[in-house]
């Protein structure tokens, strides 16, 4: 968590699965950062806006002992507790995951990683924005299975 907590306002709070899982939302007084604060058997986990809970490799059944719900905080919640969290257009970010910055806007730094293994593809790309100045790493995976996968993280 990059922000301070004594700096949190909490600005919403919920309940899922049954009640089990306690979901509340808060902002930064300094940054104004968004965070999602989850709690399930008494155990924390807080969110920045694009993350989840639990990675798809550490995924434990929910039979098991250390089960963690998956809850994701998406750019679409975000959007619900600030409008002001996109960078131009929101539905023009509509075809890379997570991007908050009109792709208009990018400009190309560094290409980080590209390779080709015939039927799949890996792009790794460095963007910033010209307009707030963002830096982005934009990853584009392809598979003659799945197609095109477009993801952005803010850096």
């Amino acid at each position: 968590m990059t922000c301070n907590k004594d700096l949190l306002v909490k600005i919403d709070a919920y309940y899922l699965r049954n009640d089990q899982m306690h979901i509340q939302i808060y902002q930064c007084s300094c940054c104004n950062g968004l965070w999602k604060r989850t709690t399930f058997n008494e155990i924390d986990k807080w969110l920045e806006v694009g993350e989840v809970t639990v990675a798809q490799e550490n995924y434990i059944p929910f039979d098991q002992y250390g089960y963690y719900p998956i809850e994701y905080f998406t750019t679409d919640e975000a959007y619900y507790y600030d409008n002001t969290i996109y960078c131009g257009n929101p539905q023009e970010t509509k075809t890379i995951h997570n991007l908050r910055c009109t792709p208009k806007t990018l400009i190309l730094l560094e290409i980080i990683k590209e390779e080709n293994g015939g039927c799949s593809s890996i792009k790794e790309e460095m963007y910033q924005c010209k307009k707030c100045q963002t830096k982005w790493l934009i990853t584009e995976e392809f598979d003659t299975h799945h197609g095109y996968a477009k993801s952005a993280k803010k850096i």
